[in-house]
């Protein structure tokens, strides 16, 4: 028998359909970088109404505007650890694979392309040696926005709730919002946004992560919950969102992205036309993702006893963490990793060096060669690079991965 869960008034009002009450299907915590902008805890709720699940967040669009401005880790700082960029084996397939879909739809190579986040502009780069020659780009990250230029293709720096700004009332045939939705805080608003931006029998294509399959596809314990990551969407909630915008949906996509080790990381797409004679449509009430969300909850809890290190805690034997990424902010605050003796935090990530987590450093992976303790591997997709890194680099401390 399912136990009867809490329900709340939310903070946050459901984005589809505006009810101020939702289920509590979980709480998470985090221990952010000490500069970090983003709350450190949230409930992850279920809509009593149409079953959409995001989370229950105290911040605003304005915090998570600042956050993706001053720390996106899409920048193209280094293309090994980066991505958006189309510089990766994986990433150029993942953009390929939308540019095929693409193509069917844009025959005209002149038809005016606007990829809201574009990061590295990847997508566009590929779509520009396709041929297409009206290519704009939108990102909130200035160093995007340079890498995007120096690529040859119009880029602009801002975000979607920008756009009055800088385009005045230019309209566009293709808009591209991939893996974006899942970020944004304001989703009825940006769907209006949207709505006004594409001509008339325009096109707009959404790509998310894919909250029905989180099961499925499990990776490590509560992965696709994190300080970034506030909506979770199926095909149903995604059509939800521009339901009363006439937004007809034309084209509906499962797949899963290959990420490094042969993991799958699940995806859904949505292909919408606009049609100012299409009917408004009926809210789609949906509690699939609902099911899906306990039932990763109940393996993550599962799965989340990290005995290999309990007695480095006990013991308080000096530790490095190599990961200072969203695996490591969740185990700080939900594991015994909180209570090991932790000397610093290492990342291959530029953008994190220099910061500090609970006055704790992060270093690169040059500074520690000095180091005597025990070195735990604490990232979710990369451990094995991790490990070989190590190696390497001709350290012999004790190695323990946790995942």
């Amino acid at each position: 028998m399912l136990k009867k869960l809490k329900i709340k008034e939310l903070d946050r009002f459901c984005q589809i359909c505006g009810r101020e009450k939702g289920e509590i299907l979980h709480h998470q915590n985090f221990y952010l970088p000490d500069d970090s902008v983003l709350p450190e805890e949230y409930d992850i709720v279920c809509c009593s109404n149409c079953g959409f699940v995001f989370a229950d967040t105290i911040a605003n669009q304005k915090v998570y505007n600042i956050f993706y401005e001053n720390f996106s880790k899409y920048e193209n700082l280094d293309s090994s650890i980066s991505s958006g960029g189309g510089t990766t084996k994986k990433d150029k397939e993942r953009f390929l694979f939308i540019i095929e879909i693409i193509k069917k739809f844009l025959p005209k190579k002149e038809t005016s392309v606007l990829d809201i986040g574009c990061a590295n502009g990847g997508l566009l780069n590929l779509m520009k040696e396709e041929g297409y020659i009206n290519l704009t780009g939108l990102d909130p990250s200035q160093n995007c926005v340079n890498f995007v230029k120096k690529i040859g293709i119009h880029c602009f720096k801002g975000d979607i709730f920008s756009i009055k700004r800088i385009f005045n009332d230019k309209k566009f045939d293709f808009i591209i919002l991939s893996h974006v939705l899942e970020h944004i805080y304001d989703l009825k608003k940006l769907a209006k946004i949207i709505s006004k931006l594409l001509n008339e029998n325009g096109i707009l294509y959404i790509e998310t992560p894919d909250a029905e399959e989180y099961l499925n596809h499990f990776i490590v314990p509560y992965y696709f919950f994190d300080s970034e990551h506030i909506n979770h969407f199926s095909a149903s909630s995604i059509e939800n969102l521009f339901y009363d915008l006439r937004l007809s949906p034309i084209l509906h996509q499962k797949r899963n992205l290959e990420l490094n080790n042969n993991i799958l990381y699940p995806t859904v797409s949505v292909m919408f036309k606009k049609d100012k004679k299409s009917n408004i449509k009926n809210l789609i009430t949906d509690f699939s993702v609902k099911k899906s969300i306990l039932s990763f909850v109940e393996k993550s809890k599962d799965r989340e006893n990290y005995s290999e290190i309990k007695n480095i805690a006990i013991q308080q034997i000096p530790v490095i963490v190599w990961g200072a990424g969203s695996q490591t902010t969740r185990l700080l605050s939900n594991s015994i990793l909180k209570e090991c003796n932790i000397q610093a935090f290492v990342d291959s990530d530029r953008k994190k060096q220099g910061s500090f987590i609970k006055n704790i450093p992060v270093y690169s992976p040059e500074e520690i060669n000095n180091f005597d303790g025990i070195i735990i591997i604490s990232v979710a997709l990369n451990s094995l690079e991790v490990l070989n890194l190590v190696k390497e680099m001709g350290l012999n401390n004790q190695t323990i991965i946790i995942n």
